[in-house]
């Protein structure tokens, strides 16, 4: 299983009882426009970390794929949720208020 590591992500969601994160890594595209990707992160204990921290974190990549409809009757859409098992934070976090 392929192991990722997300440097300098930012925490925008803690959930399942701090057992869970979701991190947003930000990068510019060769365009020069600003891109951004969502991972849960799943940890094996609470991680203490808060919203806005900013973290490195290491984990076996998970992927879900799942169909929708659009409200509107439009055509089946797809998406893939990423996810980060087993999760383990390298370093110290930076704080959002230091």
């Amino acid at each position: 299983m392929a192991e990722v590591r997300i440097e300098d992500g930012k925490i925008t969601r803690v959930f399942h009882e701090g057992r869970g994160a979701e991190v947003t890594e930000s990068w510019l595209s060769r365009t020069g426009e600003p891109v951004s990707q969502r991972w849960a992160a799943w940890f094996e204990a609470p991680h203490g970390l808060s919203e806005g921290d900013t973290v490195t974190v290491v984990g076996r990549v998970g992927v879900k794929v799942e169909s929708w409809q659009p409200k509107d009757g439009g055509e089946l859409r797809h998406s893939a949720k990423l996810s980060l098992n087993d999760a383990r934070i390298i370093g110290e976090p930076s704080s959002a208020t230091s």
